[in-house]
């Protein structure tokens, strides 16, 4: 609601009495983020992190509301940068990072949300959009990114315990969109899943932890290709908890089963074929894929084989995952 309000002051009043911009500053005095402008900060900043990791042996960094600083604008005549909105948040935030970097070659940087601005220098980041019940994200990310940075935190609240088919189905999209299982937003989730009454969910959520472990430049660190034609899959109703205390929720209708191709950057031919099964039914299902070649063999798990014509037919067991890899040609 600050932000709100002071961004309505702002554009109303861009470019008039230094009051309205004592009275925004005030209005936001609650939280107020450091010009990342200013070289004293950016030095004192990038020396916490430096010690905290050749002294006190830290084998990571988070670095707090990386990507959000576009919209605290800094009104100081002092940093080497023009009052008020425009790219100098942005270009002070990446000299930081790149500071950080000089300094601690190699060590891992954790970022909240994610940008392009910062792409080629943080490792991992915190990023809760698009959201799970929104069906019709585009997987640019995992399509064009994943690879290059990673990236994780699908909200996904206790109340979708109750049914481990909704589980399934926030998990399998947010797979799908390139973030990697197991961070929830609130731990609130993790203190129920634990429990004993939720091994099937725990037990869907660890398959595909294996796969991404057994496949890591393709399904944890590759690129999303087009996504497989599938034939026979029914949909299946599920409902969307929007909030912590499952008191929101949305019915939605989902596939049952989901498929996506996956290609390692390193060796392009290696690639895999990620299904799902949200259902607590088997399915058979056939699909076909551009990137499948007519005749190529596809392996699954222990000795399962499948070879391409170029339809593949399988069978996903209820509330499962499967991998099929294969070496393009």
């Amino acid at each position: 609601y600050q932000r709100e309000a002071a961004a309505k002051l702002l554009g109303e009043n861009w470019g008039g009495d230094r009051a309205i911009i004592d009275q925004v500053a005030s209005m936001r005095a609650a939280f107020i983020p450091m010009c990342s402008a200013a070289p004293a900060w950016r030095d004192a900043f990038s020396k916490l992190v430096t010690t905290n990791h050749h002294e006190y042996g830290c084998d990571g960094h988070y670095l707090d509301q990386l990507n959000t600083n576009g919209i605290y604008p800094c009104f100081s005549e002092s940093h080497g940068h023009k009052p008020g909105f425009g790219q100098a948040p942005w270009k002070g935030r990446r000299e930081l990072v790149e500071l950080i970097r000089e300094k601690n070659p190699g060590m891992p940087l954790f970022g909240e949300c994610t940008s392009e601005v910062y792409l080629d220098l943080v490792q991992d980041y915190f990023g809760q959009y698009p959201q799970y019940y929104d069906n019709d994200s585009v997987p640019l990310y995992a399509s064009v990114y994943h690879g290059y940075a990673s990236r994780h935190e699908a909200p996904t609240y206790a109340g979708s315990l109750g049914d481990p088919q909704n589980f399934a189905a926030v998990l399998a999209i947010a797979v799908y969109l390139g973030k990697k299982p197991g961070s929830f937003v609130t731990t609130t989730t993790w203190l129920e899943l634990v429990k004993p009454e939720h091994k099937t969910s725990q037990e869907f959520m660890r398959q595909i932890v294996r796969l991404m472990v057994d496949n890591p430049e393709t399904l944890l660190h590759g690129r999303r290709l087009h996504d497989p034609v599938i034939e026979n899959a029914p949909m299946q109703n599920v409902t969307w908890y929007l909030n912590k205390p499952g008191t929101k929720t949305k019915p939605a209708t989902v596939p049952a089963v989901r498929a996506s191709m996956w290609q390692s950057h390193q060796h392009p031919e290696q690639r895999v074929l990620l299904l799902s099964n949200t259902s607590d039914q088997a399915q058979t299902v056939t699909l076909t894929s551009q990137d499948i070649a007519k005749g190529a063999v596809l392996h699954g798990a222990g000795e399962q084989t499948v070879t391409a014509s170029p339809a593949v037919t399988v069978e996903v067991p209820p509330l499962s995952w499967q991998a099929w890899t294969y070496e393009a040609k």
